[in-house]
């Protein structure tokens, strides 16, 4: 699977949502998606590298406790999955 590739050149609104689960080594795993508008033009996607945010960011968190949950690497779809 190739990524692809949209850099913002301007000022959006974002809206997103994410989840973060430990990776097989025990680190925390981001994985984002998010809307990006300005007027009537709106970009939605996964975030891949980074996003620089201006300005102000508002973030509500959920702790899933007593999970098991962790990303691993599946080999035949290229990428981590999230795995009870």
């Amino acid at each position: 699977i190739t990524p692809m590739e949209h850099v913002l050149g301007d000022v959006r609104e974002i809206s997103g949502v994410c989840n973060i689960f430990p990776d097989k080594d025990n680190r925390p795993v981001l994985h984002m998606h998010i809307a990006c508008g300005r007027e009537e033009s709106t970009v939605t996607g996964c975030v891949r590298r980074s996003v620089n945010v201006w300005h102000l960011l508002a973030v509500v968190t959920f702790e899933l406790v007593d999970s098991s949950a962790c990303r691993m690497f599946d080999e035949l779809l290229g990428f981590a999955l999230i795995v009870p």
